[in-house]
């Protein structure tokens, strides 16, 4: 939505217990105050996934071992079985943390 514009300004009062409460909210959601308070106000669902910074960084890992073996492999190397079974354990952890970042934020609802 390039060129979009936000002229209206809102200004809200809340007392210091509320205030900390939806920074906490606003943290636990990984969002800015403006993106949080837009999707409430609007009645979009918002879903925080627990254990998401986990699945990111298992992601970054097998991401660079998946690269690792394909520049062997573009190299001529053979790519060994103990390789790709290393891979094949990190691919069923994150499957694994995924069920339960799922699991999790249905129990939620």
């Amino acid at each position: 939505m390039a060129g979009r514009t936000r002229p209206v300004k809102l200004t809200l009062r809340l007392s210091h217990d509320e205030y900390d409460r939806l920074l906490q909210k606003v943290a636990a959601a990984h969002m800015s105050q403006q993106d949080y308070l837009l999707k409430c106000a609007l009645q979009k669902k918002i879903v925080v996934m627990e254990g998401f910074t986990e699945v990111a960084w298992q992601l970054k890992k097998i991401g660079g071992n998946i690269n690792q073996l394909a520049h062997h492999a573009n190299e001529g190397y053979l790519v060994n079985d103990k390789e790709l079974q290393i891979i094949q354990e990190g691919l069923l952890e994150i499957w694994q943390l995924l069920k339960q970042c799922g699991r999790t934020a249905a129990s939620k609802k």
